[in-house]
C-alpha cells in the first residue's frame, strides 16, 4: 500500500473512531462498531469480558449490546450495576443463539459488527484498528475471525472445513476413530491448517468471534433462526461464501476464549440439540440452499 493510501485510510479510521457515541434515543450518529454478545447464566465470565473491552474501545465510536436469554444467575443485574453504558436486552425466555444475535443486529447501528461470546477476554495482543484496516483493504473479505487461545496460551483450532455427514458421524461417535481413515478425516476437519500463524481464507469460523461489515449482512441476511444453537455459525459462514465473499482467519490479533463443549459431555439435551441442528444444516444445504 502506498503512503498516500495508508495516510488516507488512517485519516478515515481516525475520523470514525472519534465520532460521538450513540444515544439510543433516535439520533442518527455515526457508530463504527457494534459488539453483540448473547448471555445465558454468564455471571462468572461477563465481568472480565466487558472489562477487557473497555480499554480496547477507548476513542472508538462503539456500542456494546448484550442480549440476555433469561438468565437466572443475576447476569443482567451485574451488567447493569458495573457497566451502565452497555445496552441490555432482556428476553423473557431463552430465544436461542441465532435469534438473540438477530435481536442485536436489529438494535445496533455500527458500520461493523462483532458477534462475541461472553467468555472471551480481549488481552494484550488484541486491538480493533488492525481489524478495521484489514477489512477496508480487503473488500472481498466478508467475515473475519482472530486467533482464539486458551488461558495457558495454547491455540484453539477455531476454523474448520465445511462438514459432511460422514465426518460428523466419525467425530461424534468416538468409536470410529480407532480406525486410521476415520481418525484422519476428523483431524483434517478439525485442524485444516498447517500453520495457524498466517492469515488464511477458510471455510468457516467458530461463532465465538465473528467480525463483519454491516453491508455484508444486508446482502446475505441475518442468522438463520431455524438453528436454535449449533451450526448457526457454519451456516452463516457458508452464506458469506455463497454471497461471493471470503471468510478470513486473522491470527495477528488474538483473544482468550474459555471454550466449553457442553454437548460433548456425554448424552444430554444439548447433544440432542446439536444433532438436530446438524440434520437441519445438511438438509438445508443439500436441498434448499437458497431457503
Amino acid at each position: 500500500m502506498t503512503d498516500f493510501k495508508l495516510s488516507t485510510l488512517n485519516f478515515q479510521l481516525s475520523t470514525l473512531c472519534n465520532a460521538s457515541p450513540i444515544t439510543h434515543h433516535g439520533s442518527h450518529i455515526t457508530i463504527l462498531l457494534s459488539i453483540i454478545t448473547v448471555t445465558y447464566n454468564s455471571k462468572d465470565v461477563i465481568t472480565e469480558c466487558l472489562s477487557s473491552l473497555e480499554a480496547k474501545l477507548e476513542n472508538i465510536s462503539s456500542e456494546i449490546i448484550v442480549i440476555d436469554n433469561h438468565s437466572t444467575d443475576n447476569t443482567v443485574g451485574i451488567i447493569k450495576e458495573q457497566f451502565p453504558s452497555v445496552h441490555v436486552i432482556e428476553n423473557i425466555k431463552n430465544e436461542g443463539f441465532a435469534a438473540a444475535c438477530n435481536q442485536g443486529i436489529k438494535n445496533s447501528s455500527g458500520d461493523f459488527l462483532l458477534f462475541l461470546n461472553p467468555d472471551i477476554i480481549a488481552g494484550e495482543k488484541f486491538s480493533f484498528p488492525p481489524l478495521f484496516q484489514y477489512m477496508n483493504e480487503h473488500k472481498n473479505t466478508g467475515l473475519l475471525g482472530c486467533k482464539l487461545i486458551n488461558r495457558d496460551g495454547t491455540i484453539q483450532t477455531s476454523c474448520r472445513k465445511f462438514p459432511d455427514i460422514i465426518t460428523v458421524m466419525f467425530k461424534r461417535i468416538s468409536f470410529f476413530q480407532i480406525f486410521p481413515y476415520a481418525k484422519k478425516r476428523v483431524e483434517e476437519y478439525i485442524k485444516p491448517l498447517s500453520n495457524y500463524e498466517e492469515i488464511t481464507s477458510v471455510d468457516w469460523l467458530l461463532g465465538a468471534f465473528l467480525f463483519i461489515r454491516r453491508e455484508i449482512i444486508d446482502k446475505i441476511g441475518h442468522f438463520d433462526e431455524r438453528f436454535y444453537i449449533y451450526f448457526e455459525d457454519v451456516d452463516f459462514c457458508r452464506r458469506v461464501h455463497y454471497g461471493g465473499y471470503n471468510v478470513c482467519y486473522y491470527p495477528l490479533m488474538e483473544v482468550i476464549h474459555h471454550h466449553k463443549r457442553e454437548s460433548a459431555k456425554g448424552f444430554n439435551l444439548l447433544l440432542l440439540v446439536h444433532i438436530w441442528s446438524g440434520i437441519k444444516y445438511f438438509w438445508k444445504w443439500t436441498f434448499f440452499r437458497n431457503a
